[in-house]
């Protein structure tokens, strides 16, 4: 599935992950929690990140999330790969 991963530090990129929860878990180093954006996103992060004392990554509407983290398109039931038009507005 394609997300885009956004680590500490460093500008957003496109990636291809497996739909899976061992996939997910490995992505945010941990176990996740998801957080609905607009236009269709997921953000998927670690759900302890400052608890751990990861780094600090994105301001997020008056939060902070910490550690690594990617946003995935919303299915029905399921995570699904993201279209290039919620890659590029994303990206911004």
């Amino acid at each position: 599935m394609r997300i885009l991963k956004v680590e500490p530090g460093k500008p957003a990129y496109e990636k291809e992950i497996e739909n899976t929860l061992e996939s997910i878990q490995k992505e945010v180093e941990g176990f996740f929690e998801t957080v609905y954006v607009d236009n269709g996103g997921i953000l998927c992060c670690n759900e302890e990140g400052k608890l751990n004392g990861m780094e600090m990554n994105r301001r997020l509407e008056g939060d902070i999330i910490c550690g690594p983290f990617f946003i995935v398109g919303e299915g029905e039931e399921d995570f699904v790969s993201l279209t290039d038009e919620q890659v590029e507005m994303f990206m911004k």
